[in-house]
Formats: structure tokens, C-alpha cells, sequence
């Protein structure tokens, strides 16, 4: 029989693993459950889009009724007009296709019942994901912020071998509030992995996100132990004061108990359904042993606040009266109808239709009128975006002309779209360059030309874009250089260009020429010169 005892650090559970320097896997989406305003939103946008993901925001209503998806929108697509955006008011409750979990039902109306829409979100965001064809997904709380983004491609890197991978959370420890009062008093407590910022393979996933505090490590469980589960990267959490109100840790200690608990004896090499009734029995009572613990040591300690002081006697107390009224056998039927739940979820996978687009599969999953979604994307052109093309930019000769190289195989012309409106364009010239100097010097090197975004979104972002995407496509083609000219009065470009880390060549300034476009539509070469510039191109 194991000995049920609390377990400061769970860490030896996880897989070792060792990330690639550089993650090649690509982010389809990034699934952030929110309860806050626009601002607290604008680091997972501007993560999104940097990566070229879909930013899903879950809203929680707002307290007085009005619509967040909306305005979320708004604000975000003007700051990242390049990310796309899918913002949904949450619904008090999801019907079919969404399973009614048996472990729901058990605590509703108890005073065990959790009261926050967190695990509805996480399980609509998988059940989007699953509909949709997103396959690599992370899920990050509105509070996280993750300082290097290619410590997310990192993370999804290692889903290959992993059911989920997290980063670990700095800054402002991850913990429950009797666990936080644990490392103020002294005792040793570290932090898991969990859904703050967490990766998953959304297409092979067959766990869900039960309604109770610490739903996510349960999300990381099979029937008998841990999945595969591994650690890399960091992220830091903002700070909060966990003792605010007692009513936290009050809400906190049934999902806390039941997960340190399992976890405690998947610890000691126990399997998730040792914990019966008489091993309950005993890790309650450690677990109260534990809080009467803290609450002297917090008595004690002289270099506290007051008033610090007293709000934390108040929420160990709060938790430590929750912690009396649970039953040892309410822990073993709840993992029974969690085991259940896991049956009902799988099927509810199972028969869900795939390959639809975002709003179908929006329509489907019972939220019509419920979401507001803006799109855009950097791709290449193709006949049918001529009209288009003309309409936004004019320069029918230009478009018509690159379009027919691109078809020859002779280059590239990347467009970028938002909600379908050409907004800006750049074309990878594949073909020798007419200039003798660059055959000479930088013979087979790409040529980038003619980088334009619609004045009314300049300096907004787009520009860089649509360079990172067309270096990413000559990396794909197996270029490992790019090179591309520059106007002498044009210091504007320079500028842009110098920021991405192009260098200027040791030849000097070259003759060539430059199409313009007259009024009358006709098209003339002129005689030009201009500055070159070169990068290297990594990985």
C-alpha cells in the first residue's frame, strides 16, 4: 500500500526530452480561455501572428452582459492586422455535440461545484481544432507571457513524441493557494506543467478538461498514469496576490485534493486506480495535517505583513473547512465517473465532422451569432486574384506579367490578404537578374522586387510580414541566400530592410533599370541605380 502523503515537486513524472534549437513544426493556432479586456489579449496576438497562427480567443461574458468577441476583434486586428482572429462569447453551457460529463453532473449544486468556465473553453477550443484540420495547438492564458516565441515552435516540435508538451511558468509561481502559502511558510514546493502554456497534438488527442480546479493535469492522464508529457522553454506568469479572498482557496481544494492526490501516488509508482477509499482516507488526513502545518508556521513568521498575514490565515482556513466536508469516497466515485467521461469524450471525437471551415464548425458546435472572426494571410497569387489585385493596387501590366512568370515557374508573387483584400505584395524573382553585376557576383540568388503594402497600413507590421514569408519560401525551395535592390533616396526601405538583417554588398551601387507605369497604362523602363543588399538565410 502506498503511503499517501503530499508530494512538493511532481517533476520526475515527466518525459526528458531535448527540443531542437529550432522548432520546424508550424503552430495552427494558439487557444487563449480569457475573462479579461483587449490589452491583456495584445501579447498572445502579436505572438500569433508572428508565428503565423490562428489567435482563438474563448471569452467569458461580460458582467454586464455585453458582448467581449467583438470588440476583441477590433482592437486586435488593428494592432496585428496580419493575425487571424476567432473571438467567441462563451454560452453558460454547450449542448450536442459537446458531451454532458457525468463528473459535472455529480457536483453541481454542491458546494463542491466549480464555478468558472475555464475547462468548457479548453474543451471547445480542442473540439474546434479537431473540426477544423488544426493539428498542433497551444493553449496560453491570457496572463502568460512567453519572451521567446521559438520556445512555442519548440514545443510543438516535440509533439511528435509526446502527448503534450508545456513550458515552464516563471515569474509568479503556478500554483493553488495552499500550495503558494506551502513556499511563503518555508516549505519546499515547486510548479508542473499545465495549461497555462501548453502544446498538444489537437488531431491525436482523446482526454478532456474535466470542470474542477486543476482540470488540466487530469487532461494529461490515461487511466492508469501519466501520458507522455515532457518540459521546454519558459514562460512567466503575472503576478496576483492568491489571497485576496478566501473564497479562492475555498474553490480550489476539492481539484487540488484530487489531483495531488492521484498525482502523489503516480509519484510513489502507483497506478491512477489505486486510490481507493482507504487510500483517500489517509492522504486527507495528511493533507490536513498539512494545512494546520502552514497555518502555525504563518503565525509565526515575524517578517510578514499584517495584513498579509491575516488574508492568508483566512484562505488556509476557508480551504481547510472545504477540505472536512469531502468525503474520501466522493474522490473515488468522482475518478469512476471520470473514467466514464473519458468514453463519453472519445466517442463525442469520434463522430465529430472534420475538414470545416472555422464558421461551419463554429455553427456546428451550437455558437451561431456567437463569434466574430477577421482573416488574413501572406500566400502566393493565382489567376483568379488578378481582379483583385487590380482593384487594391492597379498595375495590370505588373500583376499580369508576374503572374505569367510565376506560372512559368520563373518566380514567386507572394499577396498579402486581409478578409480577402489584397493589402500589400512582393515578387521572388527566380530567373537570372538582368543586372551583369549580380550574375557575376551572386550568380543563382533570388531576387526579392517590388515590396508594396497599401499606404493606409504602412509601418503596421505588414512589410516585415510579407519579407518573413517570402524568405521562408525561398528556405522551402533551398535558397540560402536572397538579395534585392534598393532606391538611393529610398532611406524608408533601407531602414525596414536593415531591421531584418540585410547588409549591404561590397560593390557598390548598381546600374539597372525600373518599370514605370505612365497614365495611360503603358509601362517604359528607365535608367536607375540603386543600393544592394543581401542576407543569409538560416536554418
Amino acid at each position: 500500500m502506498v503511503e499517501p502523503s503530499h508530494s512538493p515537486s511532481h517533476r520526475q513524472l515527466l518525459s526528458r526530452a531535448q527540443a531542437p534549437e529550432m522548432g520546424g513544426r508550424r503552430i495552427d493556432a494558439i487557444i487563449v480561455p480569457s475573462a479579461r479586456s483587449a490589452p491583456y489579449l495584445r501579447h498572445a496576438a502579436g505572438l500569433a501572428e508572428g508565428l503565423g497562427a490562428t489567435l482563438v480567443v474563448l471569452c467569458s461574458p461580460h458582467p454586464r452582459g455585453r458582448a467581449r468577441a467583438r470588440d476583441i476583434v477590433a482592437d486586435l486586428s488593428d494592432r496585428y492586422p496580419l493575425v487571424g482572429l476567432v473571438a467567441v462569447d462563451m454560452p453558460p453551457a454547450l449542448d450536442h455535440p459537446m458531451p454532458r460529463f457525468e463528473t459535472s453532473k455529480m457536483l453541481a449544486g454542491t458546494r463542491f461545484e466549480r464555478r468558472t468556465d475555464t475547462s468548457l473553453k479548453r474543451n471547445l477550443g480542442l473540439l474546434l481544432a479537431r473540426s477544423v484540420g488544426w493539428h498542433r495547438v497551444v493553449f496560453l492564458d491570457d496572463d502568460i507571457h512567453v519572451e521567446d516565441p521559438a520556445d512555442l515552435c519548440r514545443a510543438v516540435s516535440l509533439l511528435d513524441r509526446h502527448y503534450a508538451v508545456g513550458l515552464s511558468v516563471g515569474g509568479y509561481p503556478d500554483n493553488s493557494v495552499v500550495c503558494h502559502a506551502h513556499r511563503d511558510t518555508g516549505g519546499w514546493q515547486e510548479t508542473f506543467v499545465g495549461g497555462g502554456a501548453l502544446a498538444v497534438r489537437a488531431d491525436r488527442v482523446e482526454s478532456f478538461f474535466p470542470n474542477v480546479y486543476n482540470e488540466d493535469w487530469l487532461f494529461l492522464l490515461d487511466d492508469v498514469r501519466l501520458r507522455p508529457v515532457a518540459e521546454t522553454g519558459t514562460a512567466k506568469q503575472q503576478p496576483y496576490d492568491p489571497f485576496a479572498n478566501p473564497e479562492r482557496a475555498r474553490g480550489e481544494e476539492f481539484g487540488d485534493d484530487l489531483a495531488e492526490g492521484v498525482f502523489a501516488l503516480l509519484d510513489r509508482g502507483g497506478r491512477v486506480q489505486d486510490a481507493d477509499e482507504q487510500y483517500w482516507r489517509g492522504f486527507l488526513a495528511a493533507r490536513g495535517k498539512l494545512i494546520l502545518d502552514i497555518i502555525e508556521r504563518t503565525k509565526k513568521l515575524d517578517d510578514m505583513e499584517p495584513g498579509q498575514r491575516q488574508r492568508m490565515l483566512a484562505s488556509l482556513r476557508a480551504a481547510y473547512g472545504r477540505l472536512q466536508c469531502a468525503p474520501p469516497d466522493l474522490f473515488v466515485r468522482y475518478l469512476r465517473a471520470w473514467r466514464a467521461d473519458g468514453t463519453r469524450w472519445r466517442r463525442c471525437l469520434a463522430e465529430l465532422p472534420t475538414d470545416l471551415s472555422v464558421e461551419k464548425a463554429l455553427v456546428h458546435l451550437g455558437l451561431a451569432g456567437r463569434y466574430t472572426t477577421r482573416w488574413s494571410e501572406i500566400r502566393p497569387a493565382g489567376p483568379g486574384d488578378l481582379s483583385h489585385l487590380l482593384s487594391a493596387l492597379g498595375q495590370e501590366h505588373y500583376f499580369a506579367d508576374r503572374l505569367d512568370r510565376q506560372a512559368a515557374g520563373r518566380g514567386v508573387l507572394l499577396v498579402a490578404l486581409i478578409d480577402s483584400r489584397p493589402v500589400g505584395h512582393v515578387y521572388l524573382s527566380l530567373e537570372p537578374a538582368e543586372e551583369e553585376d549580380l550574375r557575376r557576383y551572386l550568380p543563382g540568388v533570388p531576387l526579392l522586387c517590388h515590396l508594396e503594402v497599401l499606404p493606409e497600413l504602412r509601418s503596421r507590421g505588414i512589410g516585415s510580414a510579407i519579407m518573413t514569408t517570402a524568405e521562408a519560401e525561398l528556405r522551402r525551395r533551398g535558397h540560402r541566400m536572397v538579395v534585392l535592390g534598393v532606391d538611393l533616396d529610398n532611406h524608408r526601405a533601407a531602414e525596414l530592410y536593415h531591421r531584418l538583417r540585410y547588409r549591404p554588398w561590397a560593390y557598390g551601387p548598381v546600374e539597372t533599370t525600373r518599370e514605370v507605369v505612365r497614365p495611360d497604362g503603358r509601362t517604359e523602363r528607365v535608367p536607375d541605380k540603386c543600393r544592394i543588399f543581401v542576407k543569409k538565410l538560416s536554418g
